[in-house]
């Protein structure tokens, strides 16, 4: 099922930021989260002015292309939405990571949370005026290469008998953990995903929390999800895939 969806927008090499930024603004971040979404090819049209130092120096540490690819697009998505969400100009942050391992705008003390994924062909990021938000995108699994017995929980509502299946249930479980800040160590198996009266959008409980999460599919069997603590903005995201 698809996300709600604002429009896509396209991207030539030299007015790329230019669209971007005036589809941004066409947004309104103070009453919807926002899913930004794009291909990793977009990393060649990205100069590297627009990452800093730092970025660029974690980039080539990478040994493969695509790794390096979509660590670009992803950042350069970072800069250009956090822009659109505080004011402040992308050349001009610096992020860090906070004790529960959620990464935060160093220049900003509002109310705001942003979590990126990349994975397969995609890199993206989701932002919101939010105090939690745990996003994830995770490329179609094939069954026979992957121990989703790892994973699954024995009453999850997703069953895992597709490879896109299966990166759904990869995709909401990681948005979750993501959203709480637990890491990367917590058992996926213990969660369990419970329907609820949106197709759309699947309750999970974690450490005594509820969360709500809202999942798509993406063209290539490729899944996406977003993880909150208030089913009102599950409704309101609204998802933008930069083309180019």
């Amino acid at each position: 099922m698809k996300m709600p969806s604002c429009g896509d927008f396209e991207c030539g090499h030299h007015d790329s930021i230019a669209v971007m930024d005036a589809t941004m603004a066409a947004l309104d971040p103070e009453q919807a989260p926002v899913v930004v979404i794009a291909n990793r090819g977009l990393a060649v049209r990205i100069e590297d002015g627009h990452l800093s130092t730092e970025e660029r120096a974690r980039e080539a540490k990478f040994i493969r292309q695509e790794d390096r690819q979509r660590f670009r697009t992803t950042h350069f998505l970072k800069r250009r939405v956090c822009a659109a969400f505080t004011g402040i100009q992308p050349e001009r942050m610096n992020f860090g990571t906070g004790w529960n391992n959620k990464p935060y705008l160093k220049e900003f003390t509002g109310l705001f949370a942003f979590n990126l994924s990349h994975s397969g062909e995609w890199g993206g990021i989701a932002a919101a005026k939010a105090n939690a938000l745990g996003f994830d995108v995770q490329a179609a699994i094939e069954l026979a290469d992957f121990p989703m017995s790892e994973i699954m929980h024995p009453l999850d509502c997703i069953r895992a008998n597709s490879p896109a299946s299966a990166a759904l249930v990869w995709a909401v479980k990681e948005a979750v953990t993501k959203a709480n800040g637990i890491g990367l160590g917590y058992a996926l198996k213990k969660l369990c995903i419970k329907r609820t009266s949106d197709d759309a959008v699947k309750s999970v409980q974690l450490l005594g929390q509820q969360w709500f999460v809202r999942h798509g599919l993406l063209a290539d069997g490729s899944a996406i999800a977003v993880a909150m603590n208030t089913w009102v903005q599950m409704e309101k995201i609204q998802l933008l895939e930069v083309k180019f």
